[in-house]
Order: C-alpha cells, then structure tokens, then sequence
C-alpha cells in the first residue's frame, strides 16, 4: 500500500515501514498504534495473536478511537466502544453495520451486500457510494468534501476534485493514482503508483 498521510502530525504515519501493511498511524497520539509490529496485519504478541490470528490488534491502546478488530478472526469489532464514531463492522459476516450509531458520521455500508450505502444519513459528509453497484458516487452532495468517484463506473475520476481542503483525490489515475496530493493537512495519499503506491 506505501506511504499514507505522511506529511501530516494529526493522522501520523500510516503504513510506512512496511512492504505489506506495516506501521499504520504510529506517530499519533490521538489514534493509537495500528498494525505496527506485524508483517502481515496482526501483532506478535502471542495474546492479540490469539485473539484474533487473522487481523490482530488494531489501535488498542486509543481511547478516543477504541478497540479495532480485536476480537474476530475476520473482521470482529471495529471502533466498538467510541462514543464519536460509534459501531464499525460489528454485526456482519462481511461488512454490515459501519459508524451506524454516531450523528456526525451517518451510516455507513448499512443496506448493501456489497457496499451500498456509505454515510447517507449526514449532512456534513454527503452521501458517500449511494448509487453505485461497484463505488459510483461518493460524498456527492457535500460542499465541503466535493466530489468523489462521480463519473466512474468503478474508481476513475474525479474523487474530492472540488475541494480546497481535502485536494485532489484519484484524479490522474485510471485504478487509483493520485489521492489528496494537494492538500496540506492530509498530505500526500497514494501519488505515485498506477495501482496503490
């Protein structure tokens, strides 16, 4: 995957110093560790490593961001016990419920086998892959966000192409290219690669 928002002190780094997933916001106080340790996804400690063999622990240490994917041997509990983000993945075999609980967020892959709806019910985000089998639209309606995958079928472009404050989002790219390359506060986000970078 590479680098993701490097630049920025808030979100730290994120997926770094490793050739799969490795170090994900480790330089963030307010997210926690995430997948630091691990070649894969998991931790080597032996504890997360039985508590979930698949994914393993994901920003346990948060107290703002909560417990990731700790307890399942798939996808399990994601951001289960924060107050600001509310559920996240915790009643499906695949996807399900996502942030279904917070007012600010909105529902998230709530009505879909697939994706579906992503943050439709909030007025700040948009609507976020409301009308699309595969991605379609994404934070169609929002002024602050712009648009995000409005003209594709699958990815293409333009993804956030209308905002100052978020910049350019897979816009050069056929699969996914650039991602907020001109923004300073999220910094750079999948620049230089054809798939991922």
């Amino acid at each position: 995957l590479g680098a993701h928002n490097t630049g920025s002190p808030s979100l730290g780094a994120h997926n770094t110093g490793n050739p799969s997933l490795g170090a994900h916001n480790t330089g963030s106080p307010s997210l926690g560790v995430h997948n630091t340790d691990s070649p894969s996804l998991g931790a080597r400690d032996y504890i997360i490593v039985l508590m979930s063999p698949s994914l393993g622990v994901h920003n346990t240490d948060s107290p703002s961001l909560g417990a990731h994917n700790t307890g399942s041997p798939s996808l399990g509990a994601h951001n289960t016990d924060s107050p600001s983000l509310g559920a996240h993945n915790t009643d499906s075999p695949s996807l399900g419920a996502h942030n279904t609980d917070s007012p600010s967020l909105g529902a998230h892959n709530t009505d879909s086998p697939s994706l579906g709806a992503h943050n439709t019910g909030s007025p700040s985000l948009g609507a976020h892959n409301t009308g699309s089998l595969s991605l379609g639209a994404h934070n169609t309606g929002s002024p602050s966000l712009g648009a995000h995958n409005t003209d594709s079928p699958s990815l293409g472009a333009p993804h956030n192409t209308g905002s100052p404050s978020l910049g350019a989002h897979n816009t050069g790219s056929l699969s996914l290219g650039a991602h907020n390359t001109g923004s300073p506060s999220l910094g750079a986000h999948n620049t230089d690669s054809p798939s991922l970078g």
